[in-house]
């Protein structure tokens, strides 16, 4: 995906050397954050990342041997690349391909390349792009759902965040959304079990709606660790049970049953306060 307007940090050449070099020990180490912030920047600087990519891609010597950490680098460069030119890093998949790389490697490469930017409806909340998967059914009319539950949550909450994404259920999901620390990227899954009229869609909507707040909430607190620990947890969830008050005062008895469910203590934090009892 190309960025939209990025805004660039003028990065000059040998500074982005350094962040391509940050990137690489990132994904060597698996350290996230490393990689996330290297991943940032290289987007961020639009096109003048792409040569520097593509060096690195070339310089890996794929052959039919599977080997972890060469996929580890490779798809990791890969996706940057992807993101910032489609067609540049389709042509480098099909000559790497082509070159005989391994089978791990090219479903990988493959598995990237679908993750194409035609696949998905656009819409735009000041610098945030909600991305809707086109396989969702349109009578479910997902992103209107998202741009609604967003009127409710202050812009700057959620300023930051590049990307929503709405993708549709897979069995092999065990999460409703989620939130990538760094990258800003939000991820919503759409359950497309019923039918977009079933009487149980209102409840689907609602748990939706707290899903995104959660998630927005991860955002809006700063967190770092992915949703790994409790504390940023029951943060997220008070923000999401805040908004989804803001968002439907006549619902509150069934909000405070839902932060009653949650199990979320009543606390003062920085700038935020609680959804009154009241």
């Amino acid at each position: 995906m190309k960025p939209d307007e990025p805004e660039m940090d003028n990065l000059e050449v040998h500074d982005l050397e350094t962040v391509i070099n940050q990137l690489k020990r990132g994904l060597v180490s698996r350290h996230y954050p490393t990689k996330a912030k290297a991943y940032k920047k290289l987007y961020e600087a639009g096109t003048k990342s792409i040569p520097l990519l593509l060096r690195e891609l070339e310089h890996i010597e794929f052959n039919k041997n599977y080997r972890p950490e060469v996929l580890v680098l490779a798809t990791g460069l890969l996706v940057i690349l992807h993101d910032l030119d489609e067609e540049i890093s389709e042509k480098f998949v099909r000559k790497a391909i082509a070159e005989k790389c391994d089978d791990t490697t090219a479903r990988s490469f493959n598995s990237i390349l679908r993750f194409k930017r035609s696949n998905f409806l656009e819409a735009k909340v000041g610098n945030t792009l909600i991305l809707e998967d086109k396989t969702i059914d349109g009578r479910y009319q997902a992103t209107k759902h998202i741009l609604k539950w967003l009127e409710t949550v202050p812009r700057e909450d959620f300023e930051g965040v590049p990307r929503i994404y709405i993708i549709p259920y897979e069995t092999h999901y065990d999460f409703a959304g989620y939130y990538l620390p760094f990258l800003g990227v939000i991820t919503i899954v759409w359950y497309t079990n019923n039918h977009p009229r079933h009487p149980i869609q209102p409840l689907n909507h609602f748990l939706k709606q707290l899903t995104l707040y959660h998630e927005i909430g991860h955002h809006y607190h700063k967190h770092i660790e992915g949703g790994s620990m409790p504390e940023q947890e029951e943060e997220a969830d008070a923000y999401a049970v805040k908004m989804s008050g803001n968002a439907h005062p006549k619902l509150k008895k069934f909000v405070i049953f839902i932060k009653m469910l949650l199990g979320i203590k009543k606390k003062k934090n920085r700038d935020q306060s609680e959804f009154p009892d009241q």
